[in-house]
């Protein structure tokens, strides 16, 4: 529970880290939609990840499909 961060922004929050696979830095949390940098310098204090636990991406068994769904990947790149 944070100051500022409401349920509905919450939801947010996890549905973007969900499709991202979970973040690698906290930064990414202002690209969250409605996430102004006045918000997150509030509550960066209580904010900690950890990197290890994030999943990995096997680039040799992963479909075109799968790619283009990361919100970094283009169909293009993918």
């Amino acid at each position: 529970m944070l100051k500022g961060i409401g349920p509905v922004f919450a939801n947010r929050i996890c549905k973007f880290r969900n499709i991202l696979g979970g973040f690698y830095k906290l930064e990414q949390l202002l690209e969250v939609y409605g996430m102004d940098s006045s918000r997150y310098e509030e509550i960066f204090p209580f904010l900690s990840l950890d990197t290890r636990l994030l999943p990995q991406i096997t680039l040799n068994n992963t479909t075109v499909q799968e790619l283009k769904k990361h919100p970094y990947l283009s169909y293009h790149l993918a």
